[in-house]
C-alpha cells in the first residue's frame, strides 16, 4: 500500500484507505498518537483518560486514609478565613 502527502488548506496530510482504517478500527474522531520509532511514523489509538477512573479511586482512599472519617461537609462551626 502506497501513500501520498496532499495539501489540505495551509498544512499537509495524508489520507488513509477505508480499508486501513477499519483494520485498525479508527474511525472520524478517534484521538492517535504519533510518533518515529527508529525512522517510522508509527501511528496508535491515544486515550488520554484511560485509567483515570481507577487512579481517582486510588487518590480518594489515599486521602481517606490521611484525614480519616472526617470530610468537610462533617464539621459544624465557623469558618476562619
Amino acid at each position: 500500500m502506497t501513500g501520498k502527502i496532499i495539501s489540505i488548506g495551509n498544512s499537509l496530510g495524508m489520507i488513509l484507505p477505508t480499508r486501513l482504517l477499519k483494520e485498525l478500527s479508527f474511525t472520524k474522531d478517534s484521538n492517535l498518537e504519533i510518533c518515529i520509532e527508529n525512522g517510522k511514523l508509527v501511528i496508535s489509538e491515544s486515550n488520554p483518560h484511560k485509567g483515570w477512573a481507577e487512579d481517582a479511586m486510588k487518590l480518594k482512599a489515599l486521602q481517606e486514609e490521611e484525614i480519616g472519617e472526617d470530610t468537610l461537609d462533617d464539621i459544624n462551626g465557623e469558618w476562619d478565613w
